[in-house]
């Protein structure tokens, strides 16, 4: 898990098919010492776990990403410059109970990350 320790939710909204979330991240954590020492990037497989965790604070349960129409990280997140972004979230259940979600995580005009895809509920 990376909630609480790479990154924390500041705020979070959410209403029956939208979630908005501020979030920021630990610039000292491990992962930016890694990728890359000298100009740390937030990891696009990190950005997309920040997604799940976020959804499952926000949806109280816990997720499985099943399928993905679109995931396209779109500029570099570069903690050391800006560690604030949000995650703009809309989803629909579907017929199966997956939460389909059309998601973004960005700062103000910096769009970071857009991710379609469903998520399955785990038992």
């Amino acid at each position: 898990m990376l909630l609480n320790n790479f990154f924390f939710i500041d705020a979070i909204e959410h209403e029956t098919g939208f979630i908005k979330a501020v979030i920021h991240i630990n610039e000292q954590h491990e992962i930016l010492k890694g990728h890359f020492p000298t100009q740390p990037i937030v990891p696009g497989v990190c950005m997309l776990e920040m997604l799940r965790e976020v959804l499952e604070h926000a949806l109280a349960c816990r997720l499985q990403m099943q399928t993905s129409q679109v995931i396209k990280f779109l500029s570099m997140f570069l903690p050391t410059q800006n560690k604030e972004a949000e995650f703009v979230i809309q989803y629909v259940q579907n017929e199966q109970g997956n939460y389909v979600i059309d998601a973004s995580l960005l700062h103000n005009t910096i769009v970071y990350m857009k991710c379609k895809a469903a998520f399955a509920i785990k038992l």
